[in-house]
């Protein structure tokens, strides 16, 4: 499984691409606020990941969207110490 932080994808819907993305260009996912956003070095716009798989493909042809792990890590720690729980 590849993290989908850990990918590029580029835009390969044979729609024209809704205002910013742009067809040439190479993007990465990141998450803010529960929310996923594609992003360039120029700008970001919020999609869900159903919309991501649909207008995007990974930029390395041995990655599938079904190897694309979408879920986050829980992090666990100690209320009283704050140390990180295994």
């Amino acid at each position: 499984m590849v993290k989908y932080t850990d990918i590029k994808i580029v835009y390969d819907s044979p729609a024209f691409p809704p205002e910013p993305l742009k067809m040439n260009k190479t993007y990465t996912i990141i998450k803010k606020k529960n929310a996923l956003l594609v992003k360039s070095a120029n700008d970001e716009t919020e999609l869900d990941e159903s919309t991501i798989k649909m207008l995007f493909s990974p930029q390395d042809e041995k990655v599938s969207w079904e190897n694309v792990d979408f879920k986050d890590e829980i992090k666990l720690t100690d209320k009283v110490t704050g140390n990180k729980l295994v």
